[in-house]
């Protein structure tokens, strides 16, 4: 069955209820999953927290800014001890 068919067959279907309440509970979920796929989680953030994003991204391409993962966890353990 391609998409085409499934639309069809839903409009079909749907022109047979008369239920309101069946209705409004199926347009309701509709708009949902419709908004849910076309928002993106960016869209969502401020635009500060846009902005520490794409400076993160930028610092973390730069060698100086990155850490040795042994050295880390080094320091790490030896805070642990204390």
């Amino acid at each position: 069955m391609t998409t085409k068919d499934i639309k069809e067959e839903i409009t079909q279907l749907l022109s047979q209820v008369d239920d309101k309440a069946i209705l409004q509970q199926f347009h309701q979920w509709l708009q949902i999953n419709a908004k849910v796929k076309t928002n993106d989680w960016w869209d969502e953030l401020t635009e500060e927290e846009q902005k520490d994003l794409i400076q993160s991204r930028e610092e973390v391409k730069k060698d100086d800014n990155l850490l040795d993962h042994d050295k880390v966890m080094k320091e790490a353990f030896s805070w642990k001890r204390k």
